[in-house]
């Protein structure tokens, strides 16, 4: 699904019966859309464990410490949320 099928799939939903081709023109619409698109999407992704968009990582210990605990591992900059920690290689 495209981001301009989204984007008018939402836009029907509210009742808007004007759609987009582009989130480029110089409509309200398209305005308003190509403002909120990211925030709402990485907020739905966030929102439930989607099964397609799911990544394993192993995380990098840093130099730091914080008691009580041992090690500090990086936050992933490309995770948008956690859903669980493993000691285990391969997690599936």
């Amino acid at each position: 699904m495209s981001q301009i099928s989204i984007a008018n799939n939402a836009l029907m939903r509210i009742g808007v019966t004007r759609f987009i081709e582009s989130l480029a023109e110089p409509t309200i619409e398209a305005q308003v859309i190509s403002r909120v698109y990211d925030t709402v999407r990485r907020a739905q992704l966030r929102r439930l464990e989607w099964s397609f968009a799911k990544q394993i990582k192993k995380l990098a210990l840093t130099q730091y410490t914080q008691k009580p605990w041992q090690y500090v591992y990086r936050y992933p900059n490309d995770a948008l949320r956690v859903m669980r920690l493993t000691d285990q290689p391969e997690y599936g």
